[in-house]
């Protein structure tokens, strides 16, 4: 069954702090409770984590490798502007390869 919420203008973000707060807010939105996963649902769930954590490692590498393989194929990067940490600021000053003193 939905449970009806809803929002008054100067009431803060409009959002119900806890669900008792949302089912005696009145009629308006609705929202619905999620349903529990299944056991199928879980088990799914498991594996996929499970496979994201095995990989993970290897992803790193992977990501490692490319940065190194940029830097060698093409060491200075022209396209490179760094960003301005506060307005009005100069970016800070780079050596010959493009990189931050």
């Amino acid at each position: 069954m939905p449970v009806a919420i809803t929002w008054r203008p100067g009431s803060g973000s409009g959002r119900p702090r806890s669900l008792a707060q949302a089912v005696s807010r009145g009629s308006g939105d609705t929202v619905r409770p999620v349903a529990p996963l299944t056991p199928e649902q879980l088990r799914t769930r498991q594996r996929a984590e499970t496979v994201i954590r095995l990989l993970a490692p290897a992803l790193d590498v992977l990501l490692a490798v490319g940065d190194r393989l940029s830097r060698i194929v093409e060491p200075e990067d022209h396209e490179y502007y760094p960003p301005r940490t506060r307005i009005g600021t100069e970016p800070p000053p780079s050596d010959a390869r493009g990189r931050r003193a």
